[in-house]
């Protein structure tokens, strides 16, 4: 995927997260996201290359993917796959050698990225949040669906009123 490929799926995402929350377009996209505890399309995407990565590094030397993969890290090139997961542990602050990675069980390495990709966003969206005024009042303990959200005996429209209450307050 392209950089402009990733803004596209974002702004798709961010429309729907608008919609959901009946949130006005000045109301800034990280509240949206720090409300409802959903993860943006670019942290995905890392995630799911690491994840890979993993499946890459555990398979048979022989194998064209591990061949390929290993072509790459001899001799990357802009933009190829290899930088691009390296680029990604990088982001989600993982130290992991590859000979560490693949001594993981699947299990074990998809609830660590996991971990690692939600600490990464937490992180991300509360460093832009401190950036502006509009929900500056608001503080995150951690990276969950906000309790008016998560309930049953609300409509739709009165979680939507408590979203634009507790985000326009100074």
């Amino acid at each position: 995927l392209t950089k402009d490929n990733i803004t596209d799926l974002e702004k798709v995402d961010e429309f729907l997260l608008r919609k959901i929350l009946c949130a006005p377009s000045k109301t800034p996209i990280e509240l949206l996201y720090l409300e409802t505890a959903t993860i943006p399309i670019k942290f995905i995407l890392k995630s799911r290359r690491i994840n890979y990565l993993y499946h890459i590094l555990t398979r048979d030397n022989t194998e064209l993917i591990s061949r390929v993969y290993h072509a790459q890290k001899r001799r990357p090139i802009r933009d190829d796959w290899y930088l691009s997961a390296k680029q990604d542990l990088e982001d989600l602050n993982i130290a992991l050698t590859e000979d560490e990675i693949k001594s993981m069980s699947k299990i074990k390495f998809k609830s660590y990225i996991k971990e690692k990709v939600i600490s990464a966003v937490f992180f991300d969206l509360l460093t832009t949040k401190a950036r502006h005024s509009k929900g500056s009042h608001i503080l995150y303990n951690k990276f969950e669906k906000q309790q008016y959200l998560k309930s049953n005996s609300l409509t739709n429209d009165e979680k939507c009123l408590l979203f634009k209450l507790r985000a326009s307050m100074t």
